[in-house]
């Protein structure tokens, strides 16, 4: 933080496309800091991998990310986290800090769900839950995603509709502040 202050825009970030996920977190992690998206540029990247390899060689200094997806370069020693967007530490990195400890009151995610047609015939639904359910509480399935850093809950119908419809107006927000655009 004292560098993106001290020499804004000498730091560059990727992570995704323009407008995507972790460009957002970026956007809205440097508003509540109360800086610019200026202040650590943002380089379109076609996903992770190609926003660390930048990142290896040199051309980037932050990547913004799940830790899932930098586990790989952050275990061989390549890479480290610096902090995590979430409301508390991870159990399975203890040891990276959140924003909140940092003074930045941000959360951000990516996150992932199964989702079905609205008129699924009842019979499937019931299935199809009850295979979600059961992955969910396979322990070694939850213990491997745990490991690379996902933070895994189970959200449902009414739960479920009203998460996404909180970020969605974070993200919302954050794209207008910053004079994005979403396609209609």
């Amino acid at each position: 933080m004292e560098a993106l202050r001290e020499h804004p825009g000498d730091l560059q970030a990727s992570g995704t496309a323009r407008g995507g996920i972790w460009d957002l977190a970026r956007i809205g992690f440097l508003q509540e800091a109360g800086m610019d998206e200026s202040a650590m540029p943002w380089v379109p990247s076609q996903g992770a991998a190609p926003a660390l390899q930048e990142l290896i060689a040199g051309g980037i200094e932050v990547v913004v990310a799940s830790l899932s997806e930098v586990d790989g370069l952050r275990r061989a020693g390549e890479v480290r986290p610096l902090v995590v967007m979430s409301d508390e530490r991870l159990p399975s990195f203890p040891d990276v800090p959140t924003l909140k400890e940092n003074g930045i009151n941000w959360v951000s995610s990516g996150w992932v769900t199964v989702s079905a047609p609205a008129h699924l015939p009842t019979a499937i639904k019931e299935k199809l839950d009850a295979a979600i359910k059961a992955s969910l509480t396979d322990a070694e399935f939850t213990q491997a995603l745990a490991a690379a850093g996902s933070n895994v809950r189970m959200l449902q119908g009414d739960a479920l509709v009203q998460f996404i419809t909180t970020a969605d107006l974070q993200h919302g927000e954050t794209m207008a502040k910053a004079g994005l655009k979403a396609k209609q």
